[in-house]
């Protein structure tokens, strides 16, 4: 079971103290694993842990300004969680995994969206696909349209020392079918204790339409702790083109009860 929420420090000061981010729990074993509840789910997952600026302040997936989601070239259903959805691995199956889910609908049960997909890894390679559609009156999966689908290929390699992956996505809001092309790399410096991070984006339609890139260092000063810098810029077709440096720090902390 997994239970994450945020403390929000200024703009719900009258509000609850801690809001929810996402709740799930399941079961993992030899015959795979089964989760149900609010998550991450399984078309957003391989964006998400292919990009090394998620939820950094840079430029997003809607070609804006953000603290948070997706970068540049990922689409927006790259970002959110799914309320009420279930999902089911399977375990290895020599090098192939597969997945499948619903999302289903509090208002309409039989309103259901689904996705289905699976990968491949071999030695330092994966490569996979999944497809998500939504149901005919409901947003199951967020940032795809009603009644609207998508579909994710995606591929990482992990060298010595550095590590890269690439996702092309086909994502029918509602009103247009988009395509988002990603590229990224990063070379971790193990001796200097520094990431050294660039991500190449393109999108072909919509708001978003153009070519951005990410660039950033993350020097680690201790095991959980980092401090980054990094810069983001933007050639729109249809708007200003948006830049954003940024500087900061992070902390990893976790409590697991035994």
């Amino acid at each position: 079971m997994h239970l994450q929420v945020g403390a929000p420090s200024d703009w719900d000061a009258d509000g609850d103290g801690f809001t929810q981010r996402f709740f799930f729990g399941g079961f993992e074993g030899g015959f795979g694993k089964v989760t149900f509840g609010r998550m991450t789910n399984a078309y957003k997952y391989p964006g998400y842990a292919l990009d090394p600026f998620y939820d950094f302040s840079r430029i997003n997936s809607g070609g804006v300004f953000a603290g948070g989601g997706a970068s540049y070239g990922l689409s927006p259903a790259t970002n959110g969680f799914t309320d009420n959805a279930l999902q089911y691995v399977t375990p290895d199956l020599n090098g192939f995994r597969l997945v499948g889910g619903i999302a289903i609908d509090d208002s309409n049960d039989d309103d259901l969206g689904f996705l289905a997909g699976g990968s491949y890894s071999s030695n330092n390679l994966t490569v996979g696909g999944v497809y998500a559609a939504n149901g005919e009156t409901a947003q199951n999966y967020p940032n795809i349209g009603i009644d609207s689908d998508a579909f994710r290929a995606y591929a990482t390699y992990n060298g010595d020392g550095w590590k890269m992956g690439a996702s092309y996505e086909q994502v029918d809001n509602g009103c247009s079918t988009v395509g988002y092309y990603y590229l990224t790399g990063t070379a971790m410096l193990e001796d200097a204790k520094t990431d050294l991070s660039l991500s190449l984006g393109v999108v072909d339609d919509g708001s978003a339409e153009g070519f951005g890139i990410t660039g950033g260092a993350f020097h680690h000063i201790l095991e959980n702790a980092q401090i980054y810098a990094m810069a983001s810029y933007a050639d729109l077709e249809h708007a200003e083109a948006p830049y954003v440096i940024s500087v900061g720090a992070t902390y990893d902390f976790g409590y697991t009860a035994k």
